[in-house]
This record gives structure tokens, C-alpha cells and sequence, in this order.
């Protein structure tokens, strides 16, 4: 579990958005997953989040967030 999925997972009523995006602005990876292939935008996703998506994308540098992103069921974050 990476700390960007933490932000989401675990704050999914009242998470920062300032965390947030100090988080990506730190991750390498913004396509990083669990366990069962949930990443970040899984939960933003899951957790109907449009402004974490928007911040997501937004500040994402030269850095490439996958919104395809399967899991391992083959999900992606539309599915969710």
C-alpha cells in the first residue's frame, strides 16, 4: 500500500486535499497498487472523488497517471 492510496483509502470522508497533493508531488510512481492491484485513482474512483481526480491529473508533472489502470481482477477505475 503506497502512501497516496493511504490518503484516499483512509480519509475517504474528510481527506486534505493539500496531503494530497504534496503526496503526489513526493510519489515516483502515481500508478503504484495493493495487493489485489488497487492504485490511488481505484479509490478516488470508488469513493466518487472528482476533485482528488482532478488534483490527480492536474499535478501530475512529467509523471503519467495510468486512468486505464486494471486491477487484479482486470478492472479499471470506470468500472469501479
Amino acid at each position: 500500500v503506497t502512501p497516496l492510496i493511504c490518503s484516499v483509502q483512509y480519509e475517504e470522508k474528510t481527506p486534505s486535499l493539500t496531503l494530497f497533493k504534496t503526496l503526489i508531488s513526493g510519489t515516483e510512481n502515481l500508478n503504484g497498487q495493493n495487493s489485489s492491484g488497487f492504485g490511488a485513482i481505484h479509490f478516488i474512483a470508488a469513493y466518487n472523488r472528482a476533485e482528488l481526480l482532478k488534483a490527480l491529473i492536474e499535478n501530475q508533472e512529467n509523471k503519467q497517471v495510468d486512468i486505464n489502470l486494471s486491477n487484479a481482477e482486470g478492472n479499471t477505475p470506470t468500472y469501479i
